[in-house]
């Protein structure tokens, strides 16, 4: 009878303490709309060079800038990858807690970036040249492409060094800062596009040359913010081998998947709308190409404000916030691509006019409205490649995307032979979405089931508890811990840090108008066997240290000295704005 009654008291107990996910929603709300707004800047920086050749130059310097575009995304094949996986190996030893690994990869993460940039500066030129010839154009067309990939080259190894801090700062929760850099450029390249074209008469190639000023600016700024304001230009000394360089860039093999598929799939796509619509297919295909970046400004800020997280959930081994985290992703996804992809449906003429495309290629907004059919799918594969980069699923990731874009040209070119209607050539899009997100979801599958099981003798407890709730929810560890035979000394242990760890979260601006009444504590509690256990809490209060002697550092509570006392060992770090610390016991 008794333990009936204690089964059902441990049962309310755990719908009261379930892991809620209220403070993912809140760092999620406070990083995407910062991304999107940031990515708006980007949208812009990218298609300004479009809009200004189309309006001050014509519809022929407007196609050399799009039918460059397959080449642009070649060309930054380096960049993202290489940030993404200097991003993500951080973000992982940041989840660890381990504070060597993450000085050491910091470290390996400045040496890539420089030999990345020194590399991409010389091997890029021969891929324009080479990719420009093979396109069967006119010879004016062809001049006035390499016109504006002059300035474009200059670009490239300027932004792999501001893509790679970029990345940084999103791990570290500097969405503001971003937004600032982003938004300079932006404004930059539209002010030195209009004084190259409008003001020195320099054509397509001011364009070009204007992007790659705006470029250089932003690199300055991203280096000296990166030197004054973080420690990510600063290792531990240690010598950097060729072993921690292959690991990170392994980290960014699904994004350098994605991106040269990209490349090359737009690059036959192109070839065959070229085919069958003639040189008017460049114009539809940069206009497709426009959306596609005003979508992606959408879904690169939801992935861009979940990257942080997911590293840190990931390293952190916090399987249910990682569940918690891909359903807010996935339903962002669905609220902000379902409204975008509405209003490009609805209103796809008003994108060409303001390309100064007036007269509309015939099947112009019928190709619009079925390439943007694919953009919900896509956004679920943005979310899901991310998860599986850092889930270290680096092969499944870089196969099925390999896999899966390589069907679009094969896609195009069936729908091109088969149906009577040029427009829906773009379904191609659509098709291949579908198919990599059949085989991604098949696989996130078997993992959630995968992450339901635990190893045998590991009992892991998660939870949310409010501050008030402190004494209570360490009641319902020893309970918890009693039923699944955890050594009492353990539970006991384990209780006593949940009481201290979460009375003492303090507001995180003592002069907010507003309180955070709703201010809780993200626990895990992994028992690993009978007698020892490792206890992680994460909260987004004010800053606590642990170490008092710490330069800028102080201590607001007293609980670490108790803590201290208890524990084998007692790990901490102020990450995203968050305290986040992992106590040892046993």
């Amino acid at each position: 009878m008794r333990q009936s009654t204690y089964t059902d008291q441990n049962t309310e107990s755990l719908d009261r303490y379930r892991r809620k996910g209220s403070l993912t929603m809140r760092k999620l709300a406070e990083y995407i709309p910062v991304m999107i707004v940031t990515n708006i800047s980007l949208l812009l920086i990218n298609t300004i060079d479009r809009i200004v050749a189309g309006n001050f130059i014509g519809t022929d310097a407007m196609n050399s800038i799009s039918i460059f575009y397959p080449v642009l995304l070649l060309t930054s094949v380096f960049s993202g990858p290489i940030a993404s996986g200097i991003a993500t190996g951080i973000s992982n030893a940041m989840g660890k807690n381990d504070m060597d690994e993450l000085a050491h990869t910091k470290t390996a993460g400045l040496r890539l970036m420089i030999l990345t940039a020194l590399i991409v500066a010389v091997i890029q030129i021969p891929i324009v040249l080479g990719v420009i010839k093979s396109y069967d154009l006119s010879e004016e067309l062809a001049s006035m492409i390499w016109q504006y990939a002059i300035g474009c080259m200059i670009c490239t190894p300027l932004a792999i060094v501001s893509t790679v801090g970029t990345y940084q700062m999103q791990i570290s929760g500097r969405m503001k800062v971003i937004m600032v850099l982003t938004m300079l450029e932006g404004a930059l390249n539209l002010a030195f596009d209009l004084w190259f074209v409008a003001g020195f008469d320099m054509g397509v190639a001011g364009t070009g040359y204007g992007t790659a000023c705006a470029n250089l600016v932003r690199c300055v700024c991203t280096i000296i913010y990166m030197k004054k304001f973080t420690d990510f230009y600063k290792g531990d000394g240690k010598p950097v081998t060729a072993k921690d360089l292959r690991s990170l860039i392994s980290l960014g093999l699904p994004d350098a998947a994605f991106i040269l598929m990209l490349a090359f799939q737009n690059y036959f796509v192109l070839r065959i709308i070229l085919h069958t619509f003639g040189e008017d297919g460049g114009v539809i295909y940069g206009l497709c190409a426009f959306c596609l970046s005003i979508i992606n400004t959408l879904l690169f800020g939801i992935q861009g404000g979940m990257r942080p997280l997911m590293g840190l959930f990931s390293g952190a081994d916090d399987k249910q916030g990682l569940r918690e985290l891909m359903r807010q992703g996935i339903l962002n996804v669905i609220a902000y691509a379902g409204i975008t992809t509405a209003v490009i449906m609805i209103f796809p003429e008003f994108f060409y006019h303001i390309h100064g495309v007036d007269s509309i290629p015939e099947g112009g907004v019928l190709s619009v409205r079925l390439f943007a059919a694919a953009f919900i799918i896509r956004g679920f594969d943005y979310i899901l490649r991310l998860y599986f980069a850092n889930r270290k699923e680096i092969k499944f990731a870089t196969a099925l995307t390999v896999v899966g874009n390589a069907t679009l040209p094969l896609f195009a070119f069936i729908i091109a032979n088969v149906s009577t209607s040029a427009p829906y050539i773009f379904l191609a899009y659509l098709f291949t979405e579908l198919l990599i997100f059949a085989l991604s979801l098949k696989r996130y599958l078997r993992f959630r089931s995968a992450d339901m099981e635990e190893k045998p003798g590991v009992v892991t407890l998660y939870m949310t508890v409010a501050r008030d709730e402190a004494v209570e929810a360490s009641q319902y560890i020893r309970k918890f811990a009693y039923e699944h035979g955890i050594d009492k000394r353990i539970s006991f242990r384990a209780a006593l840090c949940m009481e201290e760890m979460v009375a003492y979260i303090k507001e995180a601006d003592a002069f907010s108008l507003i309180p955070r009444s709703d201010l809780a504590v993200d626990i895990i509690v992994k028992f690993e066997d009978k007698h020892s256990a490792i206890f992680t809490t994460l909260d987004d209060g004010a800053f606590i240290a642990l170490d008092k002697d710490k330069e800028k550092q102080e201590l607001i509570t007293d609980n670490y000295e108790l803590i201290k006392k208890i524990a084998k060992s007692v790990e901490y770090q102020y990450v995203l704005n968050m305290n986040y610390t992992k106590i040892t016991l046993g």
